[in-house]
């Protein structure tokens, strides 16, 4: 228990410095995290509407401040981005 405290709190402590210095990396990162987590919720057996909401809502959030993060760096960031996405949708199919 209190290596994961302290996980929680050098992860939280890092992005914090991060965002001091660069808030565009810290808030893609963020995002990043947020996104995963997200998804990993709603590959969780058995699904309960509880849980699949909160992944939904938790990997919206991700994906927004993903987007977000990746426009303050550069617009075109995002384009490449969703083309990367879509790539990785199309070829990820099931066999």
């Amino acid at each position: 228990m209190t290596g994961l405290l302290l996980f929680a709190a050098g992860t939280v402590g890092l992005l914090g410095a991060l965002y001091l210095a660069f808030p565009p990396v810290a808030l893609l990162l963020i995002g990043l995290v947020t996104a995963t987590a997200g998804g990993s919720i709603l590959r969780d057996e058995p699904a309960t509407p509880r849980s699949r909401a909160a992944g939904h809502v938790t990997l919206t959030l991700g994906l927004t401040l993903t987007t977000v993060g990746a426009y303050w760096i550069t617009p075109w960031a995002v384009l490449f981005g969703s083309l990367l996405a879509v790539a990785m949708w199309l070829s990820g199919g099931e066999e």
